[in-house]
């Protein structure tokens, strides 16, 4: 099984290729993104999903077994301020992407995409994968485009949904890094909505769940999470406690509070275990043991 990642040098990414080079060998495992990797004896194509002459050639020249598409730009912040620039990559990155398989007679990769729970907006409710989408920002209407050209352009696929992804060193500012790098310091924590709940999936979880969709031949649509939703207030007390910080907490900062943001996001995970045999092996406070360690190291 020859496989070609595209944004396999970031975060899930990274922990993807580990694994995969332990199933496969570094021979089969090929990255294409922005930068070089860190995982040593694969083969790193340093370019950008948005060249579709490049994405060809990296697909022709290796017609992989599997590719699977993890290049985003997916900080929300960033995607608010620079709406066109996401369009282009997580859309157009992946019409690239099938546009440059659909040129090879009888030429069928499995497509494994990386989504995200953002395409539903917001829910009352543990979120099941046939509620309504109505995504609060650009980047979950993004991924639901993306999901969209998937379905109309292509049969071999799995859409795996993914939850707040977290634990190993997160490079990205987001919440559990963020709180876990300042708590280590005995620094001010300065937050928006304490009450927002969310569903904290530990990194290699997920990237477990990515290794037994390029091997299912099933379409495959599911949601990656743990089934279990925390608000931001119960994941920095829970922080707070495991790192003995003295760290003065605030809310409500407006600068942190955005225009919308779904109250609750947790996912009902019993589709990927039917058809993946996926569960989470950890939870929440192995996940924050994972992302302190992390930082000490």
């Amino acid at each position: 099984m020859k496989v070609l990642i595209f944004g396999g040098s970031g975060y899930i990414g990274t922990e993807l290729v580990r694994l995969l080079i332990e199933r496969y060998g570094a021979s089969n495992v090929v990255v294409f993104d922005l930068i070089k990797g860190i995982v040593e004896g694969v083969e790193y194509i340093v370019s950008d999903i948005t060249k579709k002459d490049e994405v060809k050639k990296a697909i022709h020249s290796h017609k992989p077994d599997a590719i699977v598409n993890l290049a985003a730009v997916h900080y929300i912040p960033y995607c608010i301020e620079h709406p066109k620039e996401v369009v282009k990559i997580n859309v157009d990155g992946v019409r690239n992407i099938l546009d440059s398989i659909k040129e090879v007679d009888g030429y069928s990769p499995r497509f494994v995409f990386a989504s995200s729970a953002s395409i539903y907006g917001s829910h009352d409710k543990v979120i099941r994968e046939n509620f309504a989408k109505i995504p609060n920002d650009v980047y979950g209407e993004s991924k639901l485009h993306a999901e969209q050209v998937i379905l109309e352009n292509y049969s071999n696929y799995a859409l795996l949904r993914m939850f707040n992804v977290a634990g190993n060193k997160d490079p990205n500012p987001h919440l559990m890094p963020k709180v876990v790098e300042k708590a280590l310091k005995n620094e001010p924590i300065e937050l928006g909505n304490r009450l927002s709940k969310r569903d904290y999936v530990d990194v290699i979880d997920v990237a477990n769940a990515y290794i037994l969709a390029i091997e299912s031949k099933d379409t495959i649509v599911c949601n990656i999470g743990t089934n279990v939703a925390t608000s931001v207030e119960e994941l920095v007390d829970l922080i707070l406690d495991k790192t003995d910080s003295k760290s003065e907490v605030s809310y409500s900062e407006p600068k942190f509070i955005r225009k919308a943001d779904a109250p609750l996001l947790q996912a009902d995970i019993s589709e990927a275990e039917r058809v993946l045999g996926w569960k989470p092996k950890k939870q929440l406070p192995e996940i924050i043991e994972s992302a302190i360690k992390a930082f000490k190291v």
